[in-house]
């Protein structure tokens, strides 16, 4: 096997898997469905490019260009663009129409002698097409369509929150390291006499994607432990590396005549560093759980200490009163308890499960002001004014209904608890781009500068927080991050310093369909 049938097959062994990964987490979901498809139409490359590669049956070869220009190659560009469009979103309905109309007559070309002159043995390894007139106009829209495409995610993800635009970045990264391989084997066509090795340089996109994945939630999917994942991906990336060190040994020993132990050997210190690397990370995450199930145990540890000590009391002579007194407290505190387990499990489950999110039109005007109207008693008892501002313009989001109800009915309570009696508090619901913005504004008890960054972190609670309100976890805004970064927006905090009050806002896309 040649080293073009070698990196073509690597191509179909991590595209699609990667393709079919990313539809099986949200099949219901328009943009996770056109990922599949664009997977495919690459694999599409990887399996016909590998036939190619490996038959000396001109009539064959021939045959398999046709199928993998007209299945394959031609629709890269508009199911990237698709996906994008649905994605970002954008509002070009009749450009991708029209897109997709232009793709359609140039794949159908594919099967007239228009599209393919004729086929040369090149690299005396295997044939290779050379572009008869549809194929001039089909590699001029290709380049184009993929040039705008990705010069428009890029103005576009400058608008876009962080964590979105840390996700756009991996995207375009891999996507043009991919695209740049594509270009490569292109130029070939066209005369160009250097070996297809640009074509290894698609194989590596996976692997760009799925770091995007688990690092940054590309995609929406959050992966906090999935052993699952990252054993998939560790099979791939080894059956990649075996067949990459045998095809380059043999290229280097037979071109530069190197020792056959010297790219093995460069290989295992590679491996020995990645190795390296997997072990710093376990480190980690093994200090991570310690520490979770310290400060567990800690906060599980008062209302045990309660209800042991009402129980004690029990046991003693009392009056009927006191006695009642004594159960009143008695299920006070196993009520704190129960509500306590809740939230560990709960946050158990979001860092440990890939939860499957039907994604749909939300009102976030009407969710707020019920949210509001449940607690607007609570906020003028403890005397604060509570006011509301909302676009009458404002579009459905896009979304999952509960995750957003959790998070506002969090992001409220935490104003009320943390705001002083005669402080303001203020919501303000507006659009910008094709996201919504939903702010909480109050004149309350401030953020340190140096708590900032440690706002949304698990458990964690300031000094002045523990002094206004002793009986929080330290849960609720750790989750309301995570709920709302799921559905591809970014929950984000500001704050003067103590005693100035407090920002807190987060950005959901606007419902497209």
């Amino acid at each position: 096997m040649n080293p073009f049938a070698i990196s073509c097959l690597l191509i179909l062994l991590t595209t699609l898997p990667l393709g079919y990964f990313v539809y099986a987490q949200n099949k219901d979901r328009s943009a996770n469905r056109l990922w599949l498809l664009y997977s495919i139409a690459i694999s599409v490359w990887g399996l016909f490019g590998m036939l190619i590669a490996l038959t000396s049956d001109p009539s064959k070869a021939l045959l398999f260009w046709r199928i993998t220009m007209g299945l394959g190659v031609i629709w890269m560009p508009v199911l990237m663009y698709h996906f994008l469009y649905v994605y970002v979103p954008w509002q070009e309905k009749k450009l991708l129409v029209g897109a997709y109309v232009i793709t359609a007559l140039l794949a159908f070309s594919t099967t007239t002698p228009y599209f393919i002159s004729r086929i040369d043995w090149v690299f005396d390894s295997f044939f290779y097409a050379r572009p008869g007139i549809t194929f001039y106009i089909m590699t001029i829209w290709w380049f184009a369509l993929t040039g705008y495409t990705h010069t428009k995610l890029y103005k576009s993800s400058k608008t876009m929150p962080r964590e979105r635009q840390n996700q756009i970045k991996y995207f375009l990264i891999a996507s043009l390291i991919g695209y740049l391989g594509g270009f490569h084997d292109f130029s070939i066509s066209y005369g160009n006499t250097i070996y297809p090795w640009g074509n290894y340089l698609v194989v590596v996109y996976p692997f760009i994607m799925a770091y995007a994945i688990v690092r940054h939630g590309l995609f929406d999917i959050f992966i906090f432990v999935r052993k699952t994942f990252f054993l998939v991906v560790l099979v791939v990336a080894i059956t990649w590396g075996i067949i990459g060190v045998g095809a380059l040994n043999t290229f280097f020993i037979s071109n530069f005549g190197l020792k056959v132990w010297m790219v093995p050997l460069l290989a295992g210190v590679i491996a020995l560093y990645i190795g390296y690397l997997f072990t710093e990370s376990s480190h980690k995450a093994k200090l991570a759980k310690q520490q979770f199930i310290t400060i567990a145990a800690h906060k599980l540890r008062t209302p045990l200490t309660h209800i042991r000590y009402i129980a004690e009391e029990l046991k003693l002579p009392k009056t009927q009163q006191e006695r009642d007194s004594l159960v009143a407290n008695l299920k006070e505190s196993n009520d704190l308890l129960i509500d306590l387990v809740n939230k560990l499990l709960e946050v158990t489950n979001l860092e440990t499960k890939l939860e499957k999110y039907k994604f749909g039109p939300i009102d976030l005007s009407l969710m707020t002001k019920d949210i509001v109207e449940r607690n607007i008693k609570i906020a003028r008892n403890r005397g604060l004014s509570l006011g509301v501002n909302i676009d009458p313009a404002l579009p459905l989001a896009e979304g999952y209904k509960k995750n957003t109800q959790f998070a506002i009915q969090a992001l409220i309570e935490n104003a009320i608890y943390y705001t002083q009696s005669g402080g303001n508090i203020e919501i303000n619901l507006s659009m910008d781009n094709n996201y919504i913005t939903w702010s909480i504004k109050d004149s309350g008890i401030g953020i340190p500068k140096g708590d900032i960054d440690k706002i949304f972190d698990k458990f964690f609670r300031g000094e002045d927080a523990l002094k206004a309100e002793t009986e929080g976890t330290g849960l609720a805004l750790f989750m309301s991050r995570i709920l709302i970064k799921r559905q591809g927006g970014e929950l984000r905090v500001a704050s003067d310093g103590p005693g100035k009050g407090s920002h807190f806002w987060f950005t959901l896309p606007v419902h497209t369909g």
